[in-house]
């Protein structure tokens, strides 16, 4: 078991390919999901993912510096235990590792 980052984001539909490529594109991310049409309150999409914590602090910077707070939300949750098969891996390609 291993520690990893949840993040639930908020993204208007029209933005939301850029910001999942965003995140295909990087390393340790894992347990990517697009929720489409879910957000109500501020409409738009839903995505959730878990990102190794090493990897955090950058991506959580690169999502506020492309608006992604200025309209919506970004929940980070900081997990002591995660299990899966993409986890190894995200953890491995996290800098720092």
């Amino acid at each position: 078991m291993a520690g990893l980052v949840h993040i639930s984001i908020l993204v208007p539909h029209e933005r939301c390919d850029a910001t999942l490529q965003l995140l295909l594109d990087r390393t340790g991310i894992t347990n990517v999901v697009r929720l489409t049409g879910a957000a109500l309150q501020a409409a738009g999409d839903v995505v959730i993912f878990d990102v190794a914590r090493e990897a955090s602090n950058d991506l959580l910077s690169d999502l506020v510096d492309r608006g992604l707070t200025d309209h919506r939300s970004i929940s980070v949750t900081h997990s002591p235990h995660s299990m899966g098969t993409g986890v190894p891996d995200a953890l491995d390609q996290a800098p720092g590792q």
